[in-house]
Parts: C-alpha cells; sequence; structure tokens
C-alpha cells in the first residue's frame, strides 16, 4: 500500500529533486544553460574563457563559444540532422568539402567515440588567423584586414544525432599545436552528450 502520509511526500519530492539534479548534471548544469538545453556539456582546459558574444561563423545556431591561448577558438553549434546518420560517411563529405577550399590540407578524418555516441572527426591545416580559416575568394585565400595569415588547425567533431548534428569545432594556430592538441584532446575526453536534446539554444 502506498504511504501517503505528509513525511512520505515530502521524501518523494525530495528524492524527484535529487534524480532531475543529476540528469541536468549530466548535460552541464541542466536546462538552465544554452549546453543543457542543447544536450551537452564540456569543460574546456583553464585558460579558455567563455564568450559573451559568437566567436567565429558557423553553418549553424551557435550554442555557445569560447576563446582560447595565442588566439585558439573553440565554438558549439547546431546544425539540421542529418536522414540514417552516419558518421563515416558525414566525415568523408566534410573532408572533401574542405579539399576544395584553396591552401586547405586534411589531416585525418575518423570516428570516434566520445560519451558512447560515435562522431566524425576531421583534421586539417589551411590559411587563416589562428581562430579561424579565412573566406576564399577566386580561387586563393581572403585576407582579413589586419590580420596576417598564417597557418591554422581545425578540429572538427561532429555528432549526428535524432534530432540535430552537434559539432564543436576548434581553430588554433598551427604554431601552438604541441600546447593546444593536449587541452583540445582533455576537452573532448570530458564531453558528455545526449541524444535527444530540448532545444539548440543559441545567444
Amino acid at each position: 500500500m502506498r504511504d501517503t502520509s505528509p513525511a512520505a511526500a515530502a521524501f518523494r519530492r525530495l528524492a524527484s529533486t535529487i534524480g532531475l539534479f543529476c540528469l541536468y548534471a549530466v548535460v552541464g548544469c541542466g536546462p538552465s544553460t544554452p549546453e543543457g538545453r542543447a544536450g551537452f556539456s564540456i569543460e574546456p582546459s583553464p585558460g579558455w574563457t567563455k564568450a559573451t558574444q559568437p566567436v567565429g561563423v558557423v553553418p549553424g545556431s551557435i550554442i555557445a563559444s569560447w576563446s582560447g591561448p595565442e588566439g585558439a577558438t573553440l565554438v558549439a553549434f547546431s546544425s539540421l540532422p542529418i536522414p540514417a546518420p552516419n558518421p563515416e560517411a558525414l566525415g568523408k563529405e566534410l573532408a572533401t568539402r574542405w579539399l576544395n577550399l584553396p591552401g586547405v590540407n586534411i589531416e585525418g578524418q575518423s570516428v570516434a567515440t566520445y560519451s558512447g555516441l560515435k562522431a566524425a572527426r576531421v583534421e586539417a591545416v589551411g590559411p587563416g588567423t589562428g581562430g579561424s580559416f579565412v573566406p576564399s575568394g577566386i580561387g586563393k585565400p581572403v585576407p582579413v584586414e589586419g590580420k596576417p595569415l598564417i597557418p591554422t588547425r581545425m578540429v572538427y567533431v561532429s555528432f549526428p544525432r535524432g534530432s540535430d548534428t552537434l559539432t564543436l569545432v576548434w581553430h588554433f594556430p598551427e604554431s601552438a599545436r604541441a600546447a593546444i592538441e593536449p587541452q583540445v584532446e582533455s576537452a573532448l575526453h570530458s564531453v558528455h552528450v545526449v541524444d535527444s536534446p530540448q532545444s539548440a539554444s543559441s545567444y
């Protein structure tokens, strides 16, 4: 028989609250944050600062972004879902897209698993500012005013999910790779992702 006493009711309310708290902790500070509503959390290394305004231009809705050492950037964004999600096919498509950009070399393409979900991972090096690749004109990179072109490394990790595609993309100077690449790997291993987010909130 169900205990209907006030004490039992209070206990059930407490247990429910604790359960919700644990669920929110998995996806990062609960649904009150853009990351929580988008169904993921990540812990960048010390020295990375969360931006109050979007950093970079991406093919989707920016959820959150960070600035790191040596002008490095991290952007998390959501884009449209992929019919019959296939991380391997997605990685090949992304690599082919960047190969068509002048001066961009694909350094690696793989399927990786983070937080129990498979993701397409592509690494490339191309002309940029250290914090992003630069746009391309007619067959050549277009420098950003006041910023010299430098070799820039991109690490692009996309999770095809049921309701969207969640992407984490880092850019940093190739000259700083030895220092920043371990920070990227550390952040990736801190990631928690759920397959069905509440929404893809942006700034």
